[in-house]
């Protein structure tokens, strides 16, 4: 798909991964609506784009508000235009044991990475279906095709993200549908959803954590060249196989990422993670 000139929307746009693909489909030509809930992160990403002459237009919303969410997007089509593109970006994490983290933490969780996922599909779908072309590109995650302790309301999204779009993929080939979607599975990426409060990602593990901004390029890059689906970083298709060759190891290999003492890493002391607050 040639992206110049057309339009691209995304969510979860001011940080990130979402930043970075709105850099990246900006650098390609195309006019951007960035969405996202901090206001403030959008108006630094427009100063941006302002200074390099780029046509980047933002919207404040809350993808896990539901209807409220549709209604924005609504409202943002007589002055953006349908878009070709619609990334379903925006998402948090919290790490803690399931027992001690509080429902509305669990729920929270839910409401952002799935519930967005799902209305801002609806919305695109819609617009693409009318235009007869279009692509939506999912933001799943490695922890929604392998178990995550200690993350287990982020593994839950994830996990639904994976079986949403995986569904919707083979309903809209039998329906012979113009759009097309890209579910996409990355592993450890530099962006602040790493950064949990009380969790400190190991040091001698950072060789799999992968920059954002090439992250996203292999999204792009891959997205427009027609995949279905994209694991864009070394370390996450490392984790995809280890799992298939040795899942009990490599589900119980999240020691490395929480063990605090060598007693926890040897398994002679119980793991126990701070609940987020």
């Amino acid at each position: 798909m040639v992206i110049e000139g057309q339009t691209v929307w995304i969510t979860g746009a001011g940080s990130g991964i979402g930043l970075e693909m709105t850099r990246e489909f900006l650098r390609k030509g195309a006019s951007v609506l960035a969405i996202d809930r901090d206001a403030k992160a959008l108006a630094e990403l427009k100063k941006e784009a302002a200074l390099l002459r780029f046509p980047l237009a933002t919207l404040t919303a809350d993808v896990g508000s539901g209807p409220d969410f549709l209604a924005a997007l609504e409202g943002a089509l007589k002055s953006n235009g349908s878009p070709a593109v619609f990334v379903n970006n925006a998402g948090i994490a919290r790490v803690g044991a399931f027992s001690e983290i509080g429902l509305d933490v669990f729920e929270e969780v839910l409401r952002v990475n799935l519930r967005g996922v799902i209305y801002g599909t609806r919305f695109a779908l819609a617009q693409m279906r009318t235009a007869d072309r279009g692509i939506i590109i999912n933001m799943a995650s490695t922890a929604g095709l392998l178990p995550s302790a200690f993350m287990t309301s982020y593994a839950a999204s994830k996990f639904a993200v994976v079986g949403f779009t995986r569904s919707l993929q083979s309903e809209l080939k039998l329906s012979q549908s113009p759009v097309r979607l890209c579910l996409v599975t990355p592993g450890f990426i530099d962006t602040p959803i790493m950064n949990q409060r009380g969790v400190e990602f190991p040091k001698w593990l950072r060789w799999t954590v992968a920059d954002a901004a090439r992250t996203a390029k292999a999204i792009v890059k891959g997205a427009l060249a027609g995949k279905e689906e994209i694991t864009p970083d070394l370390g996450g298709r490392l984790l995809q196989r280890a799992y298939r060759w040795a899942p009990v190891l490599t589900a119980g290999g999240a020691k490395l990422l929480f063990a605090h003492s060598m007693a926890e890493l040897i398994g002679k002391k119980a793991i126990k993670i701070a609940p987020p607050k």
